[in-house]
């Protein structure tokens, strides 16, 4: 009983510092002053909202996947814990019946509890928001050369 107790208190510190964590960072963006930027990122950011938006998204995952992995295994039903009865994660274990280790489901599982699937669930995570936002960068700005274009490979109508 001890060791659950230790867990989920575990779980709670963590989840609490990444709320810190996400708090300060959004105290400092928005402390940013417009007029402070140089003109051509208010340009930018004037001509693609989204593009721009998706870049500041990108990089709070990059340098902050537990924003993101927590909370999805969380919703999955992967908890410090064990899987939550009646979930996702629980019914995914009665299917696949005994769980292979070092598996896709037991690294979950390993993610949630903050074990060796961690760094490899975050390493997926900064993974995906890498190639995302190199994908936009590839299609808005390296394209047109004057950081214009939606993101999407398609060059805005003129």
């Amino acid at each position: 009983m001890a060791d659950n107790n230790f867990f989920g208190n575990l779980f709670v510190n963590v989840t609490e510092s990444a709320q810190q964590l996400f708090n300060k960072t959004t105290e400092y963006v928005f402390s940013i002053k417009w007029e402070d930027l140089p003109e051509d990122i208010k340009t930018y950011i004037r001509e693609n909202p989204g593009q721009a938006g998706m870049h500041v998204v990108g990089g709070v995952v990059f340098f902050a996947p537990a924003l993101i992995t927590g909370p999805l295994l969380g919703l999955l039903g992967f908890t410090a814990v064990g899987p939550a009865a009646g979930s996702i994660a629980a019914a995914w274990q009665a299917f696949i019946g005994p769980v292979a280790a070092r598996g896709f489901f037991a690294t979950l599982q390993s993610a949630a509890m903050g074990g060796y699937g961690a760094p490899i669930v975050g390493s997926i995570v900064r993974a995906v928001a890498a190639w995302g936002f190199a994908g936009w960068k590839r299609n808005g700005t390296e394209t047109g050369g004057n950081m214009t274009g939606n993101g999407m490979g398609n060059e805005p109508v003129m």
